[in-house]
């Protein structure tokens, strides 16, 4: 027997009776029954930006990338942006992280990463994604047990002066 229970049906402990029947014969049996969270982690990105041309003199040659994370599951969450980047040439790359931070069911947070880069980087363009690496533990150094990864966004930007 399986027992189902919909998503609208609030965590706790229930009694069901379960009747089988054959012809003329029938039994009840009283069942106790315990519906829990769901462990599963979701989450929602908005307003995800950066500077598609960054200009060195206008940016204080920092590439700036901005993202709202928020916690849709019913657990809490240990989550860190990266953002990470290669030029069309291979000669130059970044790799950026946030902090880790434990994000709470139904909390949302704003990241912001910065990239410096300077008058070399004119002219170049860079291919770019930004990852969401999650998880529910982290080590005593602050590192996340076993993350999950979710990219946000495969992108590129082009540095000019």
């Amino acid at each position: 027997m399986t027992v189902t229970a919909a998503s609208s049906v609030a965590v706790g402990s229930y009694i069901i009776t379960v009747t089988g029947s054959s012809g003329s014969i029938a039994h009840s049996l009283t069942l106790n029954v315990t519906v829990a969270a769901s462990a599963k982690t979701t989450f929602v990105v908005t307003q995800v930006s950066w500077t598609h041309r960054l200009s060195l003199t206008k940016s204080g040659s920092t590439q700036t990338f901005t993202l709202t994370v928020k916690n849709t599951g019913m657990s809490p969450a240990y989550v860190q942006v990266l953002a990470a980047g290669n030029s069309t040439n291979l000669k130059s790359f970044f790799n950026v992280k946030s902090r880790v931070a434990l994000l709470s069911p139904g909390a949302s947070m704003t990241i912001t990463l910065s990239q410096p880069f300077n008058a070399t980087s004119i002219g170049l363009k860079f291919n770019f994604t930004i990852q969401l690496l999650y998880g529910t533990a982290i080590d005593p150094s602050g590192t996340i047990l076993s993350p999950n990864a979710l990219q946000l966004v495969k992108s590129s930007f082009t540095v000019v002066r």
